[in-house]
């Protein structure tokens, strides 16, 4: 049986108004009557949430004791430790003035307050049945409550660092993990307060206690003593559901989350299974009731119970967007149990038959289909891989974590490995190779442990899949930026400005920034196209998004350490235009056909350039992308689009895709927590959605007999603006300006793209020349000729009706000027088809 606490903590008060000292408390209630004399108890207030080796006991600015030694409380007795003008009138076992006083044996005084607020980095109380003098760091306490809107520094990973836990109703002892209950955030003058049922004879909570924050001036805690008496024992009830998509204890307390009218919300369609039991009782004489502590998430009326005998179901249907606490209760008639279900509910997809909320990570990045119904997931936020099911809501099925096999490095200040960043991957054959961002951080502070590239090989098929290492690379960064710092492309020394981009201090999320994003195979099956979200480039002139090739990609890695700085060999870069934006997520199919998840190199406002749109491509260097008509900024994720978990075959306007939204910085509760900072686990979660590739983009667009004014869109569009001095602009993509008649002339092209746009003069060529033109460069054979304007910018086409066989002269037929991202030369048959 489980010994009893002593004393259970019901009610914190952490942040008055004004000076939090010495007016914090905390309020217990007595479980047994307790001499203090004899069995002295303690009392630990954390604040600063960081942990450390001596844990508890930590002292300084972390940790303050409280030492009672003296008086006797009887079981149900209310009593307060804490500062030394705590509100309550209540009894008070031990009480000092913690503005000018230090704790007992440790704490420094502080009129700011010696118990933290919560936020991001978790704050306690912890309670001990030992003098404080015995106190150690590895003193387990009787009862504990963590509290805040995330773990933070509160909790360190392995050895021996960090704060001991209870076994209670919401710890199941070892240390504080990123995943363990917190109760949520105080504002300034409320008061965390505490509801439950403890039972004096089993020493156990039959109700878990539910933590709320209430107003300093009207708080109510409630835990209630029962014993096991009445006609023989208490029934029990223990959560048993086998499916993998939701994970809770099977006893006291778990957590579960769901989404408004999701067709395959696993609490609404599976539901909860509960295993039941009674030793006096028969099975069907038991009464199981569910209980909703926030009508305006989930309604009783909500809550269905189903199942006979001992097994029993509950499935959870929410109708508003918060927290609530479920409370499922088994009931011989005298006695009860119960089970604590604290549940989550975000609002519906616009598109909810082809959405699905995938719990347990938010952040995703990067994903490689399995098969049909399965995906592996990478997060930019740890270097767990996750299996999940593609097509059903809910947890993953299995967690593959390589932190271990990558030689990292770089810690926090707590300690702490920092992430790789996660942020592309591409498969070939069973080998999935996965690319850090190899950026700085989002401060622009150095982070070598997002340089690393490595690999995983396949084994098992379907939910067995299973992934083991193979190697890695460590050097991708620095050889890729000394490949343009010393003109390995010939371009010119730094002309893509690659070593200025990656420089510590540069933020990667900005059009000069270095933030790899996109891994996939070129069509040659050896070598590796690196996309970039950012910089955009030339460094001269930044507008196209950026893929380097690596040639040896896949000899690169080595299975004993980094491998050899150096060794990458690159071929020449691959600019597109995908209209101001860079790569976000590119991925091929079996047929050699690419798609493109472009988004801003920065924030994203749903407006162009800083919207997210998909772009086909065939590979082929010195082939235009195609904007794609799929609206993605309508499906309103919340987050960015940063994976196609893959590309179907032999593509067309009506080939569906699925992609993953990277939903850590969404805030699904309407708590103004961030999912990524959410301290349950099961809380978390990005969405999958199905989208349809749609039509391209791009236009015909054709001029009257006048003087028209066409503009064009940011697809790839072939502009024919006949006769009449037309005023053309194509915008972005790869545009074609048509002329088929001499007649056409006095037209202003007004933004023409060197190495992107063309003109397009085949048919006027063919009209002037007898039996057709049939030349390749029509400057070289004097029948064209460019002639520099008014700037740099401008410049003058000419036309010789009869080339140099004939006695015409070059007249003036249009004008171009380039376009305000463009430079170069507009003399130059590649910016021409005749």
């Amino acid at each position: 049986m489980a010994s009893n606490p002593g004393l259970l903590i019901s009610e914190i008060f952490t942040n008055p108004s004004g000076n939090d000292s010495p007016f914090e408390y905390v309020e217990l209630l007595a479980t047994q009557t307790i001499d203090f004399s004899a069995n002295p108890y303690s009392v630990v207030f954390a604040d600063n949430g960081t942990a450390t080796s001596s844990g508890w006991i930590a002292g300084g600015n972390l940790t303050y004791g409280f030492d009672i030694t003296s008086g006797v409380v009887n079981a149900g007795d209310v009593v307060y430790v804490g500062g030394s003008s705590l509100a309550p009138t209540g009894r008070k076992v031990r009480t000092i003035n913690t503005g000018t006083t230090n704790g007992d044996r440790f704490g420094n005084a502080n009129s700011g307050g010696v118990l933290g607020n919560g936020g991001s980095n978790a704050d306690a109380v912890g309670v001990f049945n030992v003098n404080i003098s015995n106190l150690t760091n590895s003193t387990v306490p009787t009862d504990a409550i963590f509290f805040g809107s995330a773990g933070g520094n509160a909790v360190v990973s392995g050895g021996t660092t960090g704060y001991q836990l209870p076994v209670n109703d919401r710890y199941s002892g070892g240390k504080l993990q990123s995943n363990s209950f917190l109760a949520p955030d105080p504002g300034s003058n409320q008061v965390i307060v505490a509801n439950g049922t403890f039972n004096t004879t089993t020493n156990t909570f039959t109700t878990a206690r539910s933590w709320n924050i209430s107003p300093a001036t009207n708080n109510s805690s409630a835990i209630t003593l029962t014993s096991g008496g009445g006609s023989g024992a208490a029934p029990t009830i223990q959560e048993a559901t086998a499916s993998p998509f939701v994970n809770l204890p099977a006893t006291i307390a778990g957590a579960v989350s769901g989404v408004i009218a999701d067709p395959t919300d696993p609490a609404k369609t599976l539901g909860l299974d509960f295993t039941i039991a009674d030793a006096d009782t028969p099975l069907n004489n038991l009464t199981v009731t569910a209980v909703s502590n926030n009508q305006n998430v989930v309604t009783n009326a909500n809550l269905t119970l189903g199942g006979t005998g001992a097994s029993r179901n509950l499935k959870i249907n929410p109708t508003g967007v918060g927290f609530a606490d479920v409370t499922v209760t088994v009931s011989d008639g005298t006695n009860t149990n119960s089970y604590l279900v604290n549940y989550a509910a975000s609002a519906a997809s616009v598109t909810p038959n082809t959405t699905r909320f995938h719990t347990g990570a938010s952040d995703a990045s990067t994903a490689i289909a399995i098969d049909s119904n399965y995906m592996l997931v990478g997060d930019d936020e740890s270097q767990v891989l996750r299996l999940y099911d593609r097509n059903q809501s809910g947890l993953a099925l299995n967690g593959f974590d390589f932190t271990s096999s990558l030689g990292l490095t770089d810690t926090s200040g707590s300690g702490a490995l920092r992430e790789v960043d996660i942020e592309a991957a591409t498969r070939l054959n069973n080998t999935i190779y996965w690319t850090g961002s190899n950026s700085n951080s989002s401060s622009g502070d150095y982070r070598p442990n997002r340089d690393r590239l490595f690999a995983t090989q396949i084994s098992g098929t379907g939910a067995n899949t299973t992934l083991s290492y193979q190697g890695r690379y460590d050097f991708l960064e620095q050889d890729v930026t000394a490949w343009d710092r010393n003109n390995g492309h010939g371009l010119g020394a730094n002309y893509l400005g690659l070593t200025a981009s990656a420089t510590p201090g540069v933020i990667p999320e900005s059009i000069n920034g270095y933030n790899i994003e996109g891994l996939t195979i070129a069509p040659d099956n050896t070598t590796a196209y690196v996309a970039f979200r950012a910089p955009l480039e030339p460094a001269s002139n930044r507008s196209d998004a950026l893929i380097v090739p690596v040639t040896n990609f896949t000899s690169l890695l080595s299975s004993t350490g980094g491998g050899t700085q150096g060794s990458a060999t690159f071929g020449a870069p691959i600019l597109l235009d995908l209209g101001g934006r860079g790569i976000r997520e590119i991925q091929r199919n079996a047929s050699n056909q690419y798609v493109i998840i472009a988004g801003s190199t920065g924030s994203t406002t749903g407006t162009a350039p800083n919207d997210f749109r998909l772009f086909t491509w065939t590979g082929n260097p010195t082939d235009a992308p195609e904007l794609r008509s799929a609206n993605l900024t309508a499906l309103n994720t919340g987050g960015s689009f940063e994976s196609i978990v893959a590309v179907p075959d032999n593509l067309t306007s009506t080939s569906q895709l699925q992609l993953l939204t990277d939903n850590g910085d969404t805030v699904f509760y309407n708590n103004g927590t961030a999912a990524k900072d959410l301290g349950q686990n099961n809380f978390k979660k990005f969405r999958s959605d199905i989208v349809t590739l749609g039509d391209t983009v791009g236009q015909v667009f054709n001029g009257t007999s006048g003087r028209d004014t066409i503009i064009g869109t940011e697809g790839n569009d072939t502009i024919i603006g006949g006769v009449g001095g037309d005023t053309l602009t194509g915008g972005a993509g790869y545009d074609k300006f048509v002329y088929t008649n001499i007649r056409d002339s006095g037209d202003t092209i007004t933004d023409f793209k060197i190495g992107t746009d063309k003109i397009v003069l085949t048919q006027l060529l063919d009209s002037l020349v007898s039996g057709g033109y049939n030349g390749t460069n029509a400057i070289a054979d004097n029948y064209v000729k460019v002639v520099q304007g008014s700037s740099t910018n401008n410049f003058s086409l000419q036309i010789d009706a009869d080339g140099s066989t004939g006695g015409d002269i070059f007249r003036p037929f249009i004008t171009v000027n380039l376009a305000s991202t463009s430079t170069g030369t507009l003399n130059d048959p590649r910016n021409f088809l005749f």
